[in-house]
């Protein structure tokens, strides 16, 4: 699909850690938070449309979200991911 400006549709991809991570942080900052923390860091709300946008795209291709232990799953890939990146600097 392309948009009024010609630009085609952005494929990101993301190792299986990675992709949790990120459905769980957008998940607890979007749905259980409303993005009301975001809201103080954002220019504009087209800017939580496109993280919501993200977050449906990781909703249609993740299974661990809708397990019974998706807390666990997103606790394992969290410490997996730490442990191969190590901290992040700053």
């Amino acid at each position: 699909m392309t948009d009024a400006a010609g630009e085609a549709d952005a494929v990101i991809r993301l190792g299986p850690d990675s992709a949790l991570v990120l459905w769980s942080l957008l998940s607890r900052l979007l749905d259980a938070e409303d993005g009301q923390r975001l809201k103080a860091v954002v220019d504009n709300d087209a800017e939580l449309w496109a993280l919501n946008d993200v977050l449906l795209a990781l909703e249609t291709r993740l299974a661990a979200p809708f397990r019974p232990s998706a807390g666990e799953l997103v606790q394992q890939a969290r410490v997996r991911l730490a442990s191969e990146r190590g901290d992040w600097p700053g």
